[in-house]
């Protein structure tokens, strides 16, 4: 009880029903970077943190902040939860999916990433926004590897990605 009344201060007299910070009631956000700094071991700031009301909002909102026309393109993992593709086709980009290696426990590789993104820059002329990891995979339950996530942080930072998709 005493918990349900310290989280009823933190929303505040307005109530549930006002307008909030965007990025979720301060309080919460705080509590969400202590777990996170305790659980990992790092700080976790909550002015990086923005709370949804679900992944797929989540989704939603970064990928509309980041396609602004047709020729922009999100590489997405294959296979991937179906939100991302519905999502990017009906905002006018293109998708630029990427193939998880099975018979490696649904790995990532450079050579894949690289090929997709040859393909889609230099033959198809897209920009691409933003590279999406699913961890753990959905549908596949995988969870990627130390090794798979250097692999993903050295293409971006080779091909300048600014922007990245990660739930």
């Amino acid at each position: 009880v005493e918990r349900a009344r310290e989280l009823r201060a933190a929303i505040g007299d307005a109530g549930t029903g006002a307008y909030t910070n965007s990025q979720g009631i301060g309080k919460f956000r705080n509590d969400v970077a202590q777990f996170i700094s305790a659980r990992d071991g790092h700080i976790s700031l909550p002015s990086n943190i923005f709370l949804t009301n679900g992944a797929s909002s989540a989704i939603e909102f970064v990928l509309t902040g980041l396609i602004g026309g047709n020729r922009d393109a999100i590489m997405i993992p294959i296979p991937q939860y179906p939100i991302y593709s519905a999502i990017i086709s009906r905002l006018g980009a293109r998708q630029v999916g990427y193939y998880l290696d099975e018979n490696k426990g649904w790995a990532i590789t450079e050579r894949e990433l690289e090929q997709r993104r040859t393909a889609a820059v230099e033959r198809d002329g897209l920009d691409i926004r933003a590279l999406t990891l699913i961890n753990p995979g959905n549908p596949t339950g995988q969870v990627l590897s130390r090794e798979d996530l250097e692999v993903i942080c050295k293409f971006c930072a080779k091909h300048d990605s600014k922007h990245g998709v990660a739930t």
